[in-house]
């Protein structure tokens, strides 16, 4: 992705809602607010992109699967849930009568079940998550995204993530631990190591063996 494919229409965009901020706000201080003013169009702009692809992308799929003989049988809406706000997508099912199988192109096709929370949202999420009381982080994303999201889910994606680094961690010990159990002169090292002045934790002491309970007795 380039944002110069989207420069046209952005620059098409920027006009137009440049002309209407000139018109709706009072000029005087216009400029000071014009991060919330502009943080309130894009986030409706950016739901109606997404209802608006949402839809194009079903109507391809739901096309194609009546090629093989599937037919709308009913359609719901159902949550879905992105950096800019929570909206509802149209879900339609299709049924094929003769072999006795639905397909919701929403959920199986485009990989978009109900209350799907994108990577994008889940990051911004876990990013406050692991700095605060989770009803402390809902409701600072709420001051710095302008809605408020689900302090459960909040705290679902946080402690998913927390399993995943611990996980991540213990893969890594197990993958080095052949390396530290080598002569010391034979250990790999790395090139360059970056550490803080203060609280690096490095062992700075020369090691020496234990005795053995035998040695001591002796």
């Amino acid at each position: 992705m380039s944002v110069e494919q989207y420069a046209e229409a952005i620059e098409q965009i920027g006009q137009l809602l440049s002309s209407k901020c000139l018109i709706n706000e009072e000029h005087n201080t216009l400029l000071l607010k014009i991060d919330s003013v502009l943080r309130m169009i894009f986030a409706e702009v950016a739901k109606q992109i997404v209802v608006t692809i949402s839809e194009e992308l079903v109507s391809e799929k739901v096309n194609e699967l009546k090629e093989q003989g599937l037919r709308p049988h009913r359609s719901s809406e159902v949550p879905f849930h992105f950096l800019y706000g929570s909206l509802k997508l149209k879900s339609p099912y299709l049924w094929d009568k003769k072999r006795k199988m639905g397909v919701k192109p929403l959920a199986e096709c485009l990989k978009v079940p109900a209350h799907t929370y994108t990577p994008a949202l889940q990051k911004a999420l876990v990013d406050f998550g692991i700095e605060e009381f989770f009803s402390h982080a809902t409701q600072r994303f709420t001051e710095h995204y302008g809605w408020e999201p689900s302090t459960s889910a909040l705290r679902r994606f946080t402690l998913k993530m927390g399993v995943e680094a611990q996980e991540y961690v213990d893969t890594r010990l197990v993958q080095t631990q052949n390396d530290f159990e080598q002569n010391e002169h034979d250990r790999p090292g790395v090139d360059e190591m970056i550490v803080e002045l203060d609280g690096c934790f490095l062992r700075t002491a020369e090691l020496v063996k234990k005795e053995t309970k035998e040695r001591q007795k002796s």
